[in-house]
């Protein structure tokens, strides 16, 4: 495992609108990362509860899966991970605290994704 580097990314209006569009579009992190409300039509986010993380129920698995809460609040989110230690867990599956992240997470497919623009 590689360190995660401690330097942190310029933040613009432009790389903002970027983020909002592979997270919401593009990557569809909010799939996993929001709580949804099932009993509406679609399964729209419950409201306030966006990127707060969730448990992904699935039977057969011997074990919890957890989509992190991964919201700037520094008490439960990630609002004290570094650039860096989101950038790799994004990019290579392993979490802030330096443990791997279950491979449902797809970070092999976002590898690639340029993240210092």
């Amino acid at each position: 495992m590689r360190a995660a580097s401690t330097a942190p990314f310029e933040r613009t209006p432009q790389r903002l609108a970027r983020g909002r569009y592979l997270v919401v579009g593009l990557a569809g992190c909010e799939s996993c990362h929001s709580q949804k409300d099932w009993k509406s039509h679609g399964a729209p986010n419950l409201p306030g509860m966006e990127m707060a993380g969730q448990e992904i129920p699935i039977d057969g698995l011997p074990g919890r899966i957890v989509a992190s809460n991964v919201t700037p609040d520094e008490e439960t989110g990630a609002g004290r991970w570094t650039d860096g230690e989101m950038s790799r867990a994004i990019r290579e599956g392993i979490g802030h605290d330096g443990r791997t992240i279950f491979p449902m997470m797809p970070y092999s497919e976002y590898r690639d994704f340029p993240m210092r623009m």
